[in-house]
């Protein structure tokens, strides 16, 4: 029953079962279940996990964390907001309610030491958002189905969704640790016909008619 936290931050995860294997200067940690919990209420499980330093320094090992791991959407939402991403999503900032669920896989390669730079943080992996809902001022989103791919310090989103009950498909991307400030490009595209653009807040039926394929495309400053 390990317990640790991530970073200079008071996220803490605990751990059940596991097993420490040492070769030479090399050591595998394996545990077999993990937890942690958000002040937002969002709740993590990890399953099948693995620390691995391959030549163990006093100065400093480099490690690798892999994992799978199964989460609410208010976690994985309040995860981003914390280091080494720091990143205040649209959803953070403007959702009266958020729902739904993520299984996936993330491997992260870094530094074992105090202060490591964001630069040294690699993030690998892949995720699934099923049953997502949200809930905003003028808005509804349910029904989320998006797929999540990370590499290269870069996340990609792809998926469908109903907004306001109109079927959507949307597409976003980001720099999963930026050195610079970059907006996050939000597209959001369907073909709509008149109804759909009305539920959409989209009024321009006095001069567009029938079904038309439409894209939004908007711009996050972050």
């Amino acid at each position: 029953n390990l317990a640790y936290t991530v970073f200079d931050d008071p996220l803490l995860i605990k751990t059940g079962h596991g097993v420490v294997e040492i070769n030479g200067m090399a050591m595998t940690a394996r545990m077999k279940s993990g937890s942690s919990e958000l002040p937002n209420g969002g709740k993590l499980t990890i399953v099948d996990g693995k620390l691995h330093i391959p030549d163990y320094e006093p100065t400093g090992p480099d490690g690798e964390i892999e994992f799978k791991f199964k989460s609410d959407t208010a976690f994985a939402d309040g995860l981003l907001q914390r280091k080494p991403f720091e990143y205040q999503s649209v959803i953070s900032k403007n959702a009266k309610t958020l729902k739904g669920s993520i299984d996936g896989q993330l491997k992260i390669s870094m530094p074992l030491s105090e202060d490591v730079p964001p630069e040294k943080v690699v993030v690998d992996g892949m995720a699934h958002m099923k049953g997502a809902e949200a809930s905003f001022e003028k808005f509804d989103i349910k029904n989320g189905d998006v797929n999540f791919t990370l590499g290269k310090n870069y996340v990609e989103a792809k998926g469908s969704l109903l907004i306001n009950g109109v079927s959507s498909e949307i597409s976003w991307g980001r720099q999963i640790i930026r050195s610079i400030e970059q907006p996050s490009e939000l597209t959001i595209s369907g073909v709509y016909d008149e109804a759909d653009r009305n539920q959409l807040g989209l009024y321009v039926n006095s001069f567009v008619q029938g079904a038309v394929p439409v894209e939004i495309v908007l711009a996050e400053e972050n």
